[in-house]
C-alpha cells in the first residue's frame, strides 16, 4: 500500500491523536478504520509508525511547545 498524501496539519493532528489514544499502532489502525467514512483517510499501522520519524512533525511540535 502506498503512503497516503496527507497535509502537514492533518499529520500532526493524527500524531497527537495516536499519542492520546495510547494504543498500539495496529489497535490505532482499527480505531481509525471506524472513523474512515468521516475522515476519508485510510491509514495503516506502518503509516502510523512513520509519523514518529517525520522531521516536519517533530519541528512543528517543538515549535508549539518551545515558542508558546
Amino acid at each position: 500500500m502506498s503512503r497516503p498524501k496527507i497535509d502537514l496539519e492533518k499529520r500532526v493532528r493524527l500524531f497527537i491523536l495516536v499519542r492520546l489514544l495510547n494504543k498500539s499502532n495496529r489497535m490505532t489502525q482499527n480505531i481509525l478504520s471506524c472513523l474512515e467514512p468521516f475522515t476519508g483517510l485510510k491509514i495503516n499501522y506502518k503509516y502510523i509508525e512513520q509519523l514518529y520519524n517525520d522531521p516536519e512533525i517533530k519541528l512543528i511540535l517543538y515549535n508549539v511547545f518551545v515558542f508558546d
